[in-house]
């Protein structure tokens, strides 16, 4: 029985360390290709060299790092890095709920007409300047 138990754990072992090696590895791709290509003006498929290149630099500022200071320099690197995407996320929050309160005040507050007339508005055809009535683009008559 303490065989069976001792076989199981060694088990779930295993496959944790495989499940952890399957996302740093999959993380690690994703954190290449992102810079990869934004680096040769946003490719979605930048060159191989371009990706090794990138994740030898990710790789050696995390190693400097976890030499000079070890995990925590590590973590406070990472938290440093991480401020100015929290700040964008928050002000996308902030227009996210403007633009709801916007949208919500028009339909409950009786300004339905509005939203009708928006509504109207984009299911028109769009008409080019060439093919609107004459009466728009009408110039002076020469005499």
């Amino acid at each position: 029985m303490l065989y069976l138990l001792a076989v199981q754990q060694r088990s779930n072992k295993v496959v944790s360390i495989f499940v952890l090696l399957i996302f740093l590895t999959a993380s690690a791709g994703a954190g290449t290709i992102v810079p990869g290509s934004m680096s040769v003006g946003g490719i979605t498929d930048p060159n191989r060299f371009i990706c090794l290149a990138w994740g030898a630099v990710i790789g050696a500022i995390a190693f400097v790092l976890l030499l000079r200071g070890g995990f925590d320099a590590l973590r406070q690197a990472t938290l440093l890095a991480g401020v100015p995407f929290a700040l964008i996320a928050i002000f996308m929050r902030y227009a996210l709920y403007r633009g709801f309160r916007r949208t919500s005040a028009n339909h409950w507050t009786g300004k339905k007409e509005n939203l009708r007339r928006s509504n109207q508005r984009a299911s028109q055809p769009r008409t080019s300047a060439s093919t609107q009535t004459d009466r728009t683009y009408r110039t002076p008559a020469s005499t």
